[in-house]
This record gives C-alpha cells, sequence and structure tokens, in this order.
C-alpha cells in the first residue's frame, strides 16, 4: 500500500504516504530500485535503517498531509520530486492511465491548495485522454484550444 501506520514510543500512531523516488515507483513513473523508503507525516523526523535499506519519515505541515487522500497525496509528492521541468506529457498521461475516475475525482478537488504548477499539471491528468493538452509550464501563458 502507499500508507503506512507507525506507533510512536508515547503510545501514539502516526501514518505516512510515501515520498519522493518512491512515491515515482508507486505511480509507475520510474523502475529505479531505491534503498531509501521515504515517506512523508506529521510526526517528526526519523530515519530507521533495516537490512540495507533505509525508511525515513520526513515531517509535513498538516496542511500538505491533513485531509487529502492518500493517492493525492501521492501524486503530489511525485510532482514535487520530478520538479516543474520535468513534468512532460508522457508523465501526465502515465497518471492520468494509473488513477481510477474517483481517484482523479478527488486528485482535483483536494490538489486545489496544491502550488500553481502542480494544480495545472492536476488538471491536466484529470482530463480525459482524449483531452489531454500539452502542459502549460508557466501559469501566465495562456492555453488556446481549438473546437
Amino acid at each position: 500500500g502507499i500508507t503506512v501506520l507507525c506507533f510512536r514510543n508515547d503510545g501514539s500512531e502516526s501514518s505516512g504516504i510515501l515520498s519522493g523516488d518512491t512515491a515515482l515507483n508507486m505511480l509507475g513513473l520510474s523502475t529505479q530500485a531505491t534503498a531509501v523508503w521515504s515517506y512523508i507525516s506529521d510526526g517528526p523526523y526519523k530515519t530507521y535503517e533495516w537490512d540495507k535499506s533505509k525508511i525515513e519519515f520526513k515531517h509535513r505541515t498538516n496542511k500538505e498531509v491533513t485531509g487529502l487522500s492518500p493517492m493525492t497525496i501521492l501524486v503530489i509528492q511525485a510532482l514535487k520530486t520530478l520538479g516543474k521541468e520535468h513534468v512532460d506529457e508522457k508523465t501526465i498521461r502515465v497518471l492520468s492511465r494509473r488513477l481510477n475516475e474517483d481517484e482523479k475525482a478527488a486528485l482535483l478537488a483536494e490538489g486545489t491548495e496544491a502550488t500553481d504548477w502542480i494544480y495545472t499539471v492536476i488538471k491536466e491528468i484529470c482530463k480525459g485522454e482524449d483531452q489531454l493538452i500539452q502542459r502549460v509550464v508557466s501559469p501566465y501563458q495562456p492555453v488556446f484550444r481549438g473546437d
């Protein structure tokens, strides 16, 4: 799955969502094996070593993790990992095919607080395959569609 539940020493619990290269792998955007399993959570930053792998939990503000579906967080983290300059039509097509209609609806509704460039990409991901248009790199560039 994309969520992990952790228990702290004080008995409280925290959940983490895959991020970084691990998020790219889960979404089919990368096939590279990763030695570091990276998660974001609202808990403290912590790294664990196990066998030949590392598991790291990176603290994020509640705004970035609370109230969002795991898939929305995963997609946003994957886009952040790639960076604006590395998101292309292939990335959008892979994500569009990977997400079902319910996940797309949640992503579109929940992603409104993401940075402008990420939300622009989210809108492209959530369009139907036949409606994909070239991604707008700058939010200031107009998009023209032929009818």
